[in-house]
Formats: structure tokens, C-alpha cells, sequence
């Protein structure tokens, strides 16, 4: 699963993570808010971590940020998520 992937790139020797950003929503019943959390517990970095997601109706932003992380609503411009990128680069 795409959750899989990103623990393993996250948990590879050497691998340099700037910063994570991820949709809510999920294959296999998961979510961002949570892939992101198991993947930041596998580094050794203060990873930024950025939630996208179009469904508002769940508080997912306040979830997001409960969690320590930014969060954009969808659609959104590119230009919002290199300001956000520009903010830790």
C-alpha cells in the first residue's frame, strides 16, 4: 500500500525527508493524519507535515492540527503548497 511504501522510505538508512505531505483520505480505510504519525515515529527528524483533503463535514483540519500538522483544503493552487514548503525550505 502507498502507507507501506512511505514507512519504508521514511524507516531507509540515509533517506533525507523534508517534508511529508499527504491526502486525508486513503486507500484501505486509512488516513493521513494517522499513515503520517506511524511514519514520523520511524524518523529521527522533525518531519513538517502537511493533510490535504476536500471533505471539510469531518473536522479533519482540526484533527490535522490536533496532530501538530498544517492542513490545506482541496483544490487548491500549487502555489499554496510551495508557499507551504517554502515556510521549512
Amino acid at each position: 500500500s502507498s502507507v507501506e511504501e512511505m514507512e519504508e522510505v521514511i524507516g531507509a538508512e540515509g533517506s533525507e525527508i523534508r517534508a511529508l505531505i499527504t491526502d486525508y483520505n486513503l486507500d484501505n480505510d486509512e488516513n493521513g493524519i494517522d499513515a503520517a504519525q506511524r511514519c514520523l515515529e520511524l524518523s529521527s527528524e522533525n518531519i513538517p507535515v502537511l493533510v490535504m483533503s476536500a471533505d471539510i463535514a469531518n473536522d479533519i483540519s482540526e484533527k490535522a492540527r490536533s496532530a501538530g500538522f498544517d492542513f490545506i483544503k482541496k483544490p487548491c493552487q500549487v502555489s499554496d503548497i510551495l508557499d507551504w514548503l517554502g515556510a521549512d525550505y
